[in-house]
Protein backbone atom coordinates (compact mmCIF):
# COMPACT_ATOMS: atom_id res chain seq x y z
CA UNK A 1 0.00 0.00 0.00
CA UNK A 2 1.15 3.45 -0.80
CA UNK A 3 -0.82 5.87 1.32
CA UNK A 4 -0.34 9.58 1.85
CA UNK A 5 -1.51 9.14 5.45
CA UNK A 6 -0.76 6.79 8.33
CA UNK A 7 -4.15 5.15 7.71
CA UNK A 8 -4.84 3.80 4.20
CA UNK A 9 -8.58 3.85 4.93
CA UNK A 10 -8.36 7.63 4.50
CA UNK A 11 -9.08 8.28 0.85
CA UNK A 12 -10.62 4.79 0.52
CA UNK A 13 -7.34 3.18 -0.55
CA UNK A 14 -7.84 -0.07 1.30
CA UNK A 15 -10.43 -2.75 2.08
CA UNK A 16 -10.36 -5.82 4.30
CA UNK A 17 -12.15 -8.89 2.93
CA UNK A 18 -13.14 -11.79 5.16
CA UNK A 19 -12.35 -14.95 3.23
CA UNK A 20 -14.79 -16.89 5.40
CA UNK A 21 -17.99 -15.01 4.57
CA UNK A 22 -16.80 -12.59 1.83
CA UNK A 23 -17.81 -9.52 3.85
CA UNK A 24 -15.90 -6.32 3.09
CA UNK A 25 -14.72 -3.94 5.81
CA UNK A 26 -12.74 -0.71 5.58
CA UNK A 27 -10.02 -2.41 7.66
CA UNK A 28 -9.30 -5.85 9.09
CA UNK A 29 -9.33 -4.38 12.60
CA UNK A 30 -13.07 -3.85 12.30
CA UNK A 31 -14.15 -7.43 11.50
CA UNK A 32 -15.79 -7.80 14.91
CA UNK A 33 -18.01 -4.75 14.33
CA UNK A 34 -20.94 -5.85 12.11
CA UNK A 35 -22.06 -2.23 11.69
CA UNK A 36 -18.79 -1.53 9.88
CA UNK A 37 -19.49 -4.08 7.13
CA UNK A 38 -19.38 -1.99 3.96
CA UNK A 39 -20.04 -4.59 1.34
CA UNK A 40 -19.80 -8.14 0.14
CA UNK A 41 -17.72 -9.83 -2.54
CA UNK A 42 -20.03 -11.68 -4.91
CA UNK A 43 -18.42 -14.04 -7.39
CA UNK A 44 -20.66 -14.63 -10.38
CA UNK A 45 -20.83 -17.74 -12.57
CA UNK A 46 -18.06 -16.41 -14.86
CA UNK A 47 -15.72 -15.92 -11.90
CA UNK A 48 -16.01 -12.15 -11.93
CA UNK A 49 -15.68 -10.46 -8.56
CA UNK A 50 -18.25 -7.77 -7.89
CA UNK A 51 -18.10 -5.53 -4.86
CA UNK A 52 -21.33 -4.26 -3.40
CA UNK A 53 -19.99 -1.42 -1.32
CA UNK A 54 -21.74 1.16 0.82
CA UNK A 55 -18.76 2.85 2.44
CA UNK A 56 -18.53 5.54 5.08
CA UNK A 57 -17.07 8.76 3.72
CA UNK A 58 -13.45 9.04 4.78
CA UNK A 59 -12.34 11.10 1.84
CA UNK A 60 -9.85 13.77 2.86
CA UNK A 61 -12.04 16.88 2.72
CA UNK A 62 -15.01 15.34 4.54
CA UNK A 63 -12.81 13.73 7.20
CA UNK A 64 -10.89 16.96 7.76
CA UNK A 65 -14.12 18.85 8.41
CA UNK A 66 -15.70 16.21 10.64
CA UNK A 67 -12.81 15.06 12.85
CA UNK A 68 -13.41 15.86 16.50
CA UNK A 69 -11.37 16.05 19.66
CA UNK A 70 -7.59 16.12 19.72
CA UNK A 71 -7.45 15.46 15.97
CA UNK A 72 -9.74 18.28 14.84
CA UNK A 73 -8.31 20.92 12.54
CA UNK A 74 -8.60 23.59 15.23
CA UNK A 75 -6.85 21.50 17.91
CA UNK A 76 -4.01 19.77 16.07
CA UNK A 77 -0.98 21.27 14.35
CA UNK A 78 -0.47 17.95 12.51
CA UNK A 79 -4.04 17.73 11.20
CA UNK A 80 -3.14 18.04 7.50
CA UNK A 81 -0.37 15.45 7.84
CA UNK A 82 -2.30 12.56 9.38
CA UNK A 83 -6.03 13.37 9.47
CA UNK A 84 -6.58 11.57 12.74
CA UNK A 85 -4.21 8.64 12.33
CA UNK A 86 -5.57 5.10 12.38
CA UNK A 87 -9.29 5.52 11.93
CA UNK A 88 -10.00 1.94 13.00
CA UNK A 89 -8.22 2.36 16.32
CA UNK A 90 -9.97 5.69 16.95
CA UNK A 91 -13.30 4.03 16.09
CA UNK A 92 -12.73 1.11 18.48
CA UNK A 93 -11.65 3.35 21.37
CA UNK A 94 -14.53 5.79 20.86
CA UNK A 95 -17.00 2.91 20.60
CA UNK A 96 -15.78 1.51 23.92
CA UNK A 97 -16.35 4.92 25.50
CA UNK A 98 -19.94 5.07 24.22
CA UNK A 99 -19.37 7.69 21.51
CA UNK A 100 -22.48 8.07 19.32
CA UNK A 101 -20.45 8.93 16.22
CA UNK A 102 -17.15 7.05 16.63
CA UNK A 103 -16.16 7.27 12.96
CA UNK A 104 -14.96 10.87 13.35
CA UNK A 105 -13.55 10.64 16.87
CA UNK A 106 -10.06 11.89 17.64
CA UNK A 107 -7.30 9.59 18.83
CA UNK A 108 -6.45 9.15 22.49
CA UNK A 109 -2.74 9.58 21.68
CA UNK A 110 -1.05 11.47 18.85
CA UNK A 111 1.42 9.24 17.04
CA UNK A 112 2.30 11.99 14.57
CA UNK A 113 3.38 14.26 17.43
CA UNK A 114 5.43 11.45 18.97
CA UNK A 115 7.15 10.68 15.65
CA UNK A 116 7.86 14.39 15.12
CA UNK A 117 9.37 14.72 18.61
CA UNK A 118 11.52 11.60 18.08
CA UNK A 119 12.71 12.97 14.75
CA UNK A 120 13.63 16.32 16.37
CA UNK A 121 15.43 14.49 19.17
CA UNK A 122 17.50 12.49 16.65
CA UNK A 123 18.40 15.67 14.76
CA UNK A 124 19.48 17.36 17.99
CA UNK A 125 21.62 14.33 18.92
CA UNK A 126 23.36 14.39 15.51
CA UNK A 127 24.12 18.09 15.85
CA UNK A 128 25.12 17.79 19.47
Amino acid sequence: MNSKYLCPWIGQQYFGVSLGNHDVYPCFRLLSFPEMRIGKVNIDARGQVKLDINKPDLMEKELSQRLRGECSESDCQYHRLCLGGCRSMAYVLAKRQGDNNPLYAGQDICLTRILDELSNLRLAERKG
